[in-house]
């Protein structure tokens, strides 16, 4: 099941119906696990729901849930090192970490316990094989440019854009990235920071 085809984003209880279906798939996903722990797709979308939960989580448990999600996100490359979405996966976790500035380590850290190192590197590599393994994902080009962006490689990020806008709809989803990659392209031309807008509902 694809929940973008189930919640309406422009909807004010689209948080509360999105909860919904990820509880409902959590239960599924344990069943699968049961069944077969060894299947790479199933690791990868329990990595997922993992990863989902951290947003309602506190600090301390965002940090025990990001080693989880490690595991079932290596588990799932180890499954099948074809999977595309499992190497999406890693590449995101490698970025979003890495965006944990120094000081904010140093002192989580203390507070909370070792934090994981995130590489947008590492990133970069993760996301790049996604792509060759499934060139036609938006999303996968979408987030290869924001970590060029990162990177400050300006016209690898442009490049990165605009072949996600060249890729075909083949989600549900694909029409939120594209929509979120046009107007990011138009504000990495205009000079701007293109990811530090936060988007709301629909968008």
């Amino acid at each position: 099941m694809n929940v973008g085809d189930h919640v309406d984003y422009r909807a004010k209880d689209h948080e509360e119906r999105m909860l919904g279906h990820v509880l409902k798939a959590e239960q599924y996903l344990k069943k699968a696990l049961a069944i077969n722990p060894n299947d790479s797709r199933t690791r990868f979308l329990n990595s997922a729901i993992i990863g989902r939960q951290g947003r309602e989580a506190n600090r301390r448990k965002q940090v025990a849930l990001a080693k989880t999600v490690r595991v079932e996100i290596d588990k799932a490359i180890e499954f099948d090192p074809g999977n595309d979405m499992a190497w999406h996966a890693l590449a995101f976790w490698h970025k979003t970490l890495a965006e944990v500035g120094g000081a904010k380590r140093f002192f989580g850290s203390i507070i909370y316990g070792s934090i994981p190192r995130g590489s947008y590197d590492e990133a970069v590599k993760g996301f790049q094989k996604a792509i060759s393994l499934n060139p036609g994902y938006c999303n996968h080009h979408l987030e290869l440019a924001r970590t060029y962006v990162r990177l400050k490689r300006k016209d690898m990020a442009a490049k990165e854009y605009e072949a996600g806008l060249a890729c075909p709809d083949r989600t549900s989803m694909c029409s939120r990235f594209k929509g979120r990659a046009r107007r990011e392209l138009e504000r990495l031309r205009a000079g701007e920071d293109p990811i530090r807008y936060r988007y709301g509902a629909g968008e």
